[in-house]
């Protein structure tokens, strides 16, 4: 292990994505616009199991550096292979791109206490913050400082170029029965325009075998695989994708001048040694439940379904996160007995931010 290093990885869509959305409709199966952590790091996982190696890593060598049983019993490392955010938007503008990140979940500067515009910025953008699930990465940083009004800006930021929310119909046929039954999947189109729109995640490692074998397991991914679900109707396929160290415009992920708090980029799910120290200040919780979509087996069963810490999410104290154990429960779904163990990431990704207390 050598000094760790930050990278950043686009990937570029052929056309649409099907990303499972935990609230959906009756009978629809929603969609997002982006990837959490656990999902895309699933993917990942699923390609190095299929290849056995990557960049001289053993898929065992791969999955022991995120778990690793001890003595107290505790499934997940304290430093693991490599820490991932969650994949975010990245759209057009003119001859460069905009980077869109989760709004933190913490009180701005423009609605804090400590402004003395603070009540007319609550009547003038209060919706507009509510109503944001991202923000453009200058935002964001100004956001981490804490020293800006930002109604104005928020107010008129407009992600081009990525829509969610039509729906494809399809039918599923009873083996039994031989009856089908209609339902409808929520689909994320993302418009076709060579290198200016897709997805983004940062990486970080110690490792530097871990970014050879991200371009071996992502090669695969491109030429015969997919990320998310919908896969055979032509979802999630990629034509291409970079993986490059971050330039000095993201600096700000590891150093905010005066921050007292964190904001996750990523899922996290605490180890059991950190439930009793969490401090939040603000943040929400998502539900991550689902099929096993492990390409070792055909057998595709319910996972356990669990609770992480949501991408935007503001803690006190720095979580490390760790591995959570899905494995189908054995009485629930003995036939699941003795194939695999099922895992979802829940490392954290930290950046610090600034936050007033007093809010």
């Amino acid at each position: 292990m050598t000094e760790e290093k930050t990278y950043i990885v686009h990937l570029y869509f052929k056309k649409s994505l099907h990303i499972g959305a935990s609230r959906s409709g009756v009978g629809i199966e929603a969609t997002q616009e982006f990837i959490h952590s656990d999902t895309l790091w699933a993917a990942i996982a699923n390609y190095w199991s299929i290849l056995g190696q990557a960049g001289g890593v053993s898929f065992s060598e791969f999955i022991n550096g995120f778990r690793m049983k001890t003595a107290q019993g505790n499934d997940s490392v304290i430093n693991p292979l490599f820490r991932m955010t969650s994949a975010f938007p990245f759209t057009p503008e003119g001859h460069s791109r905009i980077y869109w990140l989760p709004k933190p979940s913490s009180v701005p500067y423009s609605l804090s206490s400590c402004n003395a515009g603070q009540a007319e910025q609550k009547k003038k953008y209060g919706k507009s913050f509510k109503e944001k699930r991202f923000i453009t990465k200058e935002t964001f940083q100004h956001w981490l400082l804490f020293n800006s009004e930002l109604g104005s800006v928020i107010d008129c930021e407009e992600m081009a170029g990525i829509s969610h929310g039509s729906l494809r119909a399809q039918a599923t046929i009873d083996r039994l029965t031989n009856k089908a039954s209609l339902y409808h999947s929520g689909i994320t189109y993302l418009e076709h325009q060579t290198q200016s729109i897709g997805l983004y995640w940062l990486l970080r490692t110690g490792d530097k075998r871990v970014e050879l074998g991200l371009r071996e397991v992502f090669n695969v991914i491109r030429d015969i695989g997919g990320i998310g679900g919908n896969i055979s109707s032509g979802c999630g396929e990629l034509y291409h994708y970079e993986i490059a160290d971050v330039d000095e415009s993201w600096d700000f992920i590891n150093n905010t001048p005066d921050a007292n708090a964190f904001c996750l980029l990523s899922l996290c799910y605490p180890r059991d040694e950190e439930q009793s120290s969490i401090e939040p200040i603000a943040f929400e919780h998502v539900i991550r439940k689902g099929w096993t979509g492990s390409l070792a087996t055909g057998l595709q069963k319910k996972r356990k379904t669990i609770s992480m810490l949501a991408e935007g999410s503001v803690l006190s104290n720095a979580l490390g996160g760790g591995i959570a154990d899905v494995t189908p429960d054995p009485v629930k779904t003995p036939e699941w007995r003795g194939v695999h163990d099922v895992f979802r990431n829940g490392y954290a990704f930290l950046v610090p931010i600034k936050v007033n207390s007093e809010d």
